[in-house]
């Protein structure tokens, strides 16, 4: 293989001297919400870079040149090698399934169309009443889909010790209300060390979709429409995402995503 990619700092990742991270980050979430009030779409997802960590003892992704224009060729050309888990990813039913859908199976009307952002904090698990408490409740009006923003998300470098998991029997309870498509801004629905991943076979097994490792941080709860769609590759058991997040437009405004659940 060729040279590993490169990330390419910009200012706001390298403050001069002196200068507060803690203020940029507050200026970066000030962005976000003032695109978010402006209609824009905004990227949830984590960047797929030379630091990323898709799993712990896993290697990170690599990025390796077929051709350069450096080099006398007419056109850059790379090539990327990495982990189908590496970042913001979509599971197929075939991450835990021996015989279940490939990626390139899966119904990809989960991925888009109205969803359900929900912010919780000083929990260990997402469990029915963490759920209740933040306003998931049966209701005719319910989106299909929920995502799921916590107060210790995974940046995508730093692989944690632990994570915030969901309770299998809240994984049933969400099935149980319409739910189809669940995300969250950890690296995993179940604890890491689980060899059963009862909530994975639950959700997958049950025709639910999964979205791991979404960068929600600063994303007021609310609706929103999501754009979330798996790349296409046959046999694969998952694949990366490029996520997309935009307000809901209001009666009189644009024109709302509408697909149907």
């Amino acid at each position: 293989m060729g040279p590993s990619l490169k990330s390419q700092p910009q200012a706001q990742d390298e403050p001069e001297p002196g200068r507060d991270r803690r203020s940029d980050h507050r200026s970066a979430i000030n962005r976000r919400r003032s695109d978010l009030d402006e209609g824009a779409w905004i990227d949830i997802s984590l960047a797929i870079e030379a630091g990323s960590v898709p799993w712990s003892g896993l290697r990170g992704p690599r990025l390796s040149w077929e051709a350069q224009i450096d080099r006398g060729d007419a056109v850059n050309v790379g090539r990327l090698e990495l982990s189908l888990h590496t970042a913001t990813h979509a599971d197929a039913p075939r991450h835990v399934l021996a015989e279940g859908a490939d990626i390139a199976s899966v119904d990809v009307t989960p991925y888009l169309g109205e969803v359900l952002l929900v912010r919780v904090a000083d929990v260990a698990v997402l469990d029915q009443s963490c759920f209740a408490s933040a306003g998931v409740q049966p209701s005719g009006d319910l989106p299909s889909r929920l995502l799921v923003a916590t107060d210790r998300p995974f940046d995508g470098r730093c692989f944690p010790e632990t994570v915030i998991p969901l309770a299998p029997e809240a994984a049933r309870w969400l099935m149980s209300l319409g739910i189809r498509l669940i995300g969250l801004d950890q690296p995993s629905v179940d604890p890491l060390d689980s060899k059963q991943l009862e909530s994975h076979h639950i959700l997958l097994g049950g025709g639910a979709r999964i979205i791991e490792n979404l960068d929600l941080r600063g994303i007021p709860a609310g609706r929103y429409d999501l754009v979330a769609v798996p790349l296409r590759i046959p046999g694969a058991d998952a694949s990366p995402v490029r996520a997309l997040l935009r307000r809901r437009p209001t009666a009189g405004g644009a024109t709302v995503l509408d697909v149907s659940a």
